[in-house]
């Protein structure tokens, strides 16, 4: 979709039983040697069937975009650009998307799913740590660059319904978003001023309200 992947198709032959010669999959065994080889040279490899697949996908999302009057082409878009920014600790980020319009900076991030519907995805992004990603490319933007924040879009594929959805995030989750980011910076610094990473708590695993209302109401 952006421009930036490196990939090689590669075509791995199966060697015996009745479809010798044919192109294999990632289970064939010469799969792995080439794709050692193209990951050595700094490649994504790929098969020919899975490159048609992404190549689809791909137009889908830019006819989306063209769609909404987004070009990805345009001179006002910068994709995948790295910032580097201090926030609470330093901090660094690529964006997929950004947009730069008088007075705003927006940002798209790119995501792949199994499916867009709002009602999943109201927990998915939660789950997912999607809006703490929100929050930091948030705090890249404000420190980056002059202007106002716009809002952050999630563009979204749909795997299962080839749709392809962009939802900007509303202003309770970028607040969750922001809460989170800032709690994930504070346990990062005093891990860093104090040298210990500790692992997963061992306390006693407590049910969930819901886990109990359903057990026990």
């Amino acid at each position: 979709v952006l421009g930036g992947s490196q990939y090689e198709v590669i075509e791995p032959r199966l060697k015996t039983g009745k479809r010798k010669g044919e192109i294999g999959g990632r289970t064939c065994g010469e799969w792995f040697e080439l794709a050692e080889d193209c990951e050595a040279r700094g490649y994504l490899p790929v098969l020919p069937d899975e490159l048609d697949s992404a190549q689809q996908v791909a137009g889908r999302v830019r006819a989306k975009l063209l769609a909404l009057g987004l070009d990805l082409n345009g001179p006002e878009c910068r994709k995948q650009l790295t910032i580097r920014w201090m926030d609470l600790v330093p901090c660094e980020g690529t964006p997929d998307i950004l947009w730069f319009s008088p007075g705003f900076v927006l940002c798209d991030d790119l995501k792949v799913s199994e499916t867009a519907n709002p009602s999943t995805l109201e927990y998915h992004i939660e789950k997912q740590g999607w809006h703490i990603q929100a929050a930091a490319y948030e705090s890249a933007r404000q420190a980056s660059f002059a202007g106002t924040c716009g809002p952050h879009h999630l563009l979204i594929v749909d795997e299962k319904h080839d749709i392809v959805s962009r939802v900007p995030l509303s202003e309770s989750y970028m607040e969750c978003g922001r809460r989170d980011w800032l709690r994930a910076q504070r346990m990062w610094l005093t891990c860093w001023q104090q040298s210990c990473w500790p692992e997963y708590s061992e306390n006693p695993i407590q049910a969930p309200r819901s886990v109990m209302e359903r057990c026990c109401g």
